[in-house]
C-alpha cells in the first residue's frame, strides 16, 4: 500500500472538482464529495478498502459514482506517474486500469453505464480518446482504461476480468454468493477497491454486514438519509439562491405524502432504515429474547419430541429435542453421508430421553428410506428390551405447502403475537443458555434465515446462498415443533397448521 500526503490529495480532489464542473457543470455536494474522495484515495494508494455508500433515493449517488469513475478514467495514469506509483500492465505489456460495475440486473447496471458513456462523449474530443471496443457490457479506451458492466444474479456467469475498482450497485439486492464467487475474485490480483452502493433493504446481506462491521470498527461509512440530503441542499440554496436545490425536497415531500412516512418504501429508500423484520425470519433482538434460564439437558424422563433433519450435500444432520414446554433441551449435530453411522450416533443420543413420544424426520426425496430402516432397527431393539422409546416415527416431506405450514407455526411460537397492541400469547420456544458450538450454529442459522413469499402466497424459508450459511437447525426445530403440537402431523391441513 502507498501513502499519499494530504497536500497531494487535496490537489487531486481540487482537480476532480474542476474537471466535473468544467465538463459536466457539476458542483458536488459535500455528501457526494466525501465518498468520491475516499474512492480516489483508495484507488491511488491501492489499499483495497471497502467503501459503503448509502444515499436516499434520487439524491445523486449515481452522479457521484459516474463522475468519479470518469475522472479516474481520464487522469489515472497521469496521477500515478506524478505520485511515482506503479502502473499495472496487461499481458502484452501495455498499461491498463479497469473498473467493473456490477448490479442485480443488467438494466440496473445500465443506468451507470449509460451515464458513463454520456460523460465520455463530452470529454472524448478534448482528451483525444478513441474506443477500441464499445458495446453494452464493455468500453475499452485508447488510453488503456477499461470499463465493464455485468449483472450479478444466481444464474449469471460474468466473464472473468481483472479490476482495480469494483462497484456494487444496488448492493442490498446482489446475492452474497455471487459477490464472493464472481465479483471479488476479479479484484483479488490487484487488491481492488470495492465501492458498495445502495439503500437499506429487508434482509441481512454482505452490504449490511460491511456497514455494521465498519461502524463498530470506527471506519468511514457514508450514509445520507433524506433529511441530511435536504438540509445540505437547503444550505446550498441559501448560498446561491438557485431554486434548483429545493427540487429534491419538493419531490420527497410528495412521495412521503402519497405513501406515508411509516411505509416500508419510505423507510428503506429515503430514511435508510433496514426493515429486517420483513425479509428476515426473525430479527437478532427477537431471537435473543428466546434464550432460556436453563442449561442444555441431555437426560430427562419428562415427555419429549425429537426431529432429525438429515444432511443433504454439504449440510449437517441435526437432531433437536423439545419438551412439553417447547424448550429446546439439546441438539446433536453430525457430518458425513454414512447414514447408518449417523443413526447409531443419534440413537445413543436419543436414549437420554427415555420418554420420547414421537421421532420425526425429513423424508424429502429419497430420504424416506432412512425412516424405513430406523423403524426396522427400533423394532429389533424393542424386542430385546434395549429400546424404550419412541412409540411413533413420523416422516415429513418438505413440500412447499408443508414447509409453509411448519414455518408459520414456528414463527408464531418464536414471536409475541399481538392484536391492536395487545399481546395474545408470549413466545414459547426457548433455547438453553449453555454456550456450545451447537448453540452458536443455531443462532447463526436463525440470524441469517430469510423469508420470501412465493406462488399461492406460501412462505419460503431458507438460508442465503453460500457455504457459510445453512438452515439445518431451523428445519430441525420447525419439524420438532410440528410433530409435538399436531395430533396427526402427517395429515394435510390448511396453511399455518395448529398451535
Amino acid at each position: 500500500m502507498f501513502q499519499i500526503s494530504q497536500q497531494n490529495l487535496k490537489k487531486i480532489y481540487n482537480l476532480r472538482d474542476t474537471f466535473v464542473d468544467e465538463h459536466f457543470g457539476l458542483d458536488m455536494y459535500n455528501y457526494q464529495r466525501g465518498p468520491s474522495n475516499h474512492v480516489i484515495k483508495s484507488v491511488l494508494q491501492n489499499d483495497g478498502d471497502e467503501i459503503p455508500m448509502e444515499f436516499s433515493r434520487q439524491s445523486g449517488k449515481t452522479t457521484a459514482v459516474v463522475a468519479t469513475i470518469t475522472f479516474l478514467s481520464i487522469y489515472i495514469f497521469a496521477l500515478l506517474k506524478d505520485m511515482g506509483l506503479p502502473v499495472r500492465k496487461d499481458a502484452s505489456g501495455k498499461r491498463e486500469w479497469a473498473s467493473i460495475i456490477f448490479a442485480p440486473t443488467q438494466e440496473q447496471g445500465k443506468t451507470d453505464f449509460d451515464r458513463f458513456k454520456d460523460n465520455l462523449a463530452v470529454v472524448q474530443k478534448p482528451y483525444k480518446l478513441k474506443y477500441s471496443e464499445y458495446n453494452r457490457t464493455t468500453l475499452k479506451l485508447s488510453n488503456g482504461v477499461k470499463i465493464y458492466c455485468f449483472p450479478l444474479t444466481l444464474n449469471s456467469k460474468p466473464e472473468s476480468k481483472t479490476a482495480d475498482l469494483i462497484v456494487l450497485e444496488e448492493a442490498q439486492d446482489i446475492p452474497d454468493l455471487m459477490i464472493s464467487k464472481a465479483a471479488e475474485p476479479m479484484g483479488a490480483a490487484t487488491n481492488a477497491t470495492v465501492l458498495w452502493v445502495g439503500t437499506a433493504g429487508y434482509k441481512k446481506c454482505r452490504f449490511h454486514n460491511v456497514i455494521q462491521r465498519r461502524d463498530k470498527e470506527g471506519l468511514p461509512i457514508y450514509i445520507y438519509d433524506k433529511d441530511s440530503i435536504i438540509a445540505e441542499k437547503r444550505a446550498r440554496y441559501l448560498l446561491t439562491k438557485n431554486p434548483f436545490h429545493l427540487n429534491y425536497e419538493l419531490f420527497v415531500e410528495k412521495r412521503v405524502k402519497d405513501l406515508g412516512e411509516d411505509s416500508d418504501h419510505i423507510r428503506t429508500q429515503y430514511l435508510l432504515i433496514w426493515v429486517l423484520e420483513h425479509g428476515q425470519y426473525i430479527t437478532d433482538e427477537n431471537l435473543m429474547n428466546l434464550m432460556g434460564t436453563y442449561d442444555e439437558i441431555f437426560y430427562t424422563t419428562t415427555k419429549t419430541w425429537a426431529f432429525i433433519d438429515w444432511a443433504k450435500q454439504r449440510d449437517r444432520t441435526v437432531v433437536t429435542v423439545l419438551d412439553r414446554r417447547l424448550r429446546i433441551l439439546s441438539w446433536l449435530e453430525m457430518r458425513g453421508h454414512n447414514y447408518v453411522d449417523q443413526w447409531e450416533e443419534a440413537k445413543d443420543f436419543l436414549k437420554g430421553f427415555p420418554n420420547l413420544q414421537r421421532l420425526g424426520m425429513d423424508v424429502t426425496s429419497t430420504q424416506d428410506m432412512q425412516k424405513d430402516w430406523v423403524e426396522n432397527d427400533m423394532a429389533k431393539e424393542k424386542n430385546t428390551g434395549e429400546w424404550v422409546a419412541p412409540t411413533e416415527v413420523v416422516g415429513i416431506n418438505f413440500t412447499d405447502v408443508q414447509q409453509d405450514a411448519m414455518y408459520r407455526l414456528l414463527w408464531r411460537l418464536m414471536h409475541d403475537v399481538t392484536k391492536k397492541g395487545k399481546v395474545l400469547r408470549s413466545s414459547r420456544i426457548r433455547f438453553p443458555k449453555t454456550e456450545s458450538p451447537e448453540r452458536e450454529r443455531f443462532l447463526w442459522e436463525f440470524s441469517n434465515l430469510q423469508k420470501d413469499i412465493i406462488k399461492k402466497k406460501l412462505w419460503r424459508v431458507e438460508a442465503p446462498k453460500g457455504n457459510q450459511y445453512g438452515d439445518d437447525y431451523p428445519d430441525s426445530l420447525a419439524g420438532a415443533a410440528w410433530i409435538s403440537l399436531n395430533p396427526d402431523p402427517q395429515k394435510k391441513r390448511s396453511r399455518g397448521g395448529m398451535v
